[in-house]
């Protein structure tokens, strides 16, 4: 095995990959449809509906509706001044049921956004009631109830002869500053979006990173056999040195990926004042990240070799896709505990290790044996994929028209 052909056949893929359009389309598309995806939901979820609302409520108390009305009324506003909501005060129709089924229909019809029902003994049971086409949109229900209980609050006080006002001075929120501290001995001022963006934002890089580039080398492997460019190229190489040349060119371009990605991440940050991306971690972030494109590749390109059509590639490396896409479902967990028991199990297995230990680092830094051992974890799966790979490789890449099958290539796998 000569390293001037794999650097050849790295070179060379590495070059034909990079000047195509959708390449460069997908490199700076990429983030920005993930940053898409995060944000714009939230921007949309709190961004204020231009319409007024109308409301049915019975008070059957007959006393709080008046004061929850007029603090509503105050405290939410249009531009203009105009009250977001409007109320229809049922007191007077107390315990007709006729009028109840009135409203619900005009529920039905739209014509009424919902109906709160405040019973009678709401001081004591802290019970009320909402009716609505929807409920799932709990911005309203939620500012109703939590101006509700105020309103009980502010009246059971003034019962017991407290000063409201002094109470609502007392209960002020406490405004939080959250400091990270950090093994050099620097403390930096941080808060649940930095914490938030700096783990997911890991774990997405590396994700995209592997799915991506490994993906990518699963369609140029078919692309290539289909076209019969494989019998020219292995009439230069050996079909080792052909697969260990495209897993360092396209392991060198998921680099430059990675590289323009966090660029992008840094850039963001320094607009934004937000330290998202620590620096000083960069280099070890990108180690995990070539580590995970490495395994999955290896593991891809065994599984590339072996079969004759696209469709029959993606059914199979949609499993292990999968595999790449687990380590979002335990973000929660990790960034709660970055150091607990399930971000250190999954620290050590290979197929998890690359994205878990990169948002670890980014959260808070484990210690150095733990990152080797995770490491050794991922390379040592890797040798034993690529040398799996190997020997698929050998005969997969010139098989036409049919699929090896799994007896044959337990059987290649036996050979010397």
């Amino acid at each position: 095995m000569k390293l001037s052909k794999i650097y050849s056949v790295g070179y060379w893929e590495f070059t034909e990959k990079v000047r195509t359009k959708s390449f460069l389309v997908s490199l700076v598309l990429t983030p920005i449809i993930m940053i898409a995806m995060g944000v714009l939901p939230t921007l949309m979820g709190l961004k204020e509906s231009n319409e007024v609302k109308t409301f049915a409520v019975l008070d059957k108390t007959t006393q709080l509706m008046p004061v929850i009305e007029r603090s509503l009324s105050k405290k939410y506003t249009f531009d203009d001044g105009t009250p977001m909501y409007k109320f229809r005060n049922l007191a007077s129709d107390l315990g007709s049921e006729k009028a109840l089924d009135k409203v619900r229909n005009e529920i039905l019809e739209e014509e009424l956004t919902g109906l709160f029902i405040i019973p009678q003994n709401v001081f004591t049971e802290k019970k009320a009631e909402y009716y609505g086409l929807n409920v799932a949109n709990v911005r309203e229900t939620e500012r109703f109830f939590s101006m509700l209980e105020e309103t009980i609050i502010s009246l059971e006080l003034g019962k017991n002869g407290i000063d409201s006002s002094l109470y609502a001075k007392i209960s002020t929120p406490i405004d939080k500053k959250l400091v990270k501290v950090t093994p050099d001995g620097q403390e930096n001022e941080t808060d649940f979006l930095q914490q938030f963006a700096s783990g997911y934002g890991a774990i997405i890089i590396v994700m995209i990173l592997v799915i991506t580039s490994a993906q990518l080398l699963v369609r140029s492997l078919l692309e290539e056999k289909n076209n019969r460019i494989m019998e020219i190229l292995l009439s230069s190489c050996s079909p080792t040195e052909l697969m260990f040349g495209k897993l360092a060119g396209l392991g060198t371009l998921g680099l430059f990926q990675a590289i323009v990605w966090m660029g992008m991440a840094v850039i963001t940050g320094i607009v934004f004042e937000k330290n998202f991306i620590n620096i000083a971690n960069l280099p070890i972030i990108l180690l995990f990240g070539i580590s995970g494109f490495l395994l999955f590749a290896s593991l891809m390109i065994g599984i590339g070799s072996s079969v004759t059509t696209e469709q029959e590639a993606q059914n199979i490396t949609g499993y292990i896709v999968m595999l790449a896409v687990l380590p979002v479902v335990f973000i929660l967990p990790i960034l709660q505990e970055p150091s607990g028991t399930i971000a250190t199990v999954l620290s050590y297995i290979p197929f998890t290790a690359p994205m878990i230990m990169s948002s670890r680092i980014m959260l808070q830094t484990p210690p150095l044996w733990e990152i080797a051992l995770s490491l050794a974890s991922i390379y040592s799966s890797m040798i034993l994929f690529m040398f799996i790979s190997a020997k698929i490789f050998r005969v997969g890449v010139l098989a036409y028209g049919k699929r090896l099958t799994l007896p044959e290539i337990i059987k290649l796998l036996r050979e010397k």
